[in-house]
């Protein structure tokens, strides 16, 4: 019943994010909705930073949870900033 997040499905995921977050600002010509979908892609990232198996470092989580930081912050920027 419950499955786990792989890292392809949390990409996926954070993908949609984006999409939903791009297309709701789109049609609804406000652009706080593609700041919301970027944060919720970046925290998706910073509370659950799931990396591939062939990802063989030992900073990988740090890596994950640094570019989650830097997707909410960048989001932030762009989408209040339109």
């Amino acid at each position: 019943m419950y499955q786990k997040l792989t890292a392809r499905n949390q990409m996926i995921l954070g993908l949609v994010c984006l999409l939903l977050g791009f297309l709701s600002a789109l049609l609804l010509r406000n652009p706080v909705c593609f700041a919301v979908g970027g944060v919720l892609c970046g925290l998706l990232f910073i509370l659950h930073p799931v990396h591939p198996a062939t990802f063989r470092s030992p900073y990988a989580t740090f890596l994950l949870r640094t570019l989650g930081w830097v997707l909410v912050v960048a989001s932030l920027i762009i989408g209040y900033a339109l």
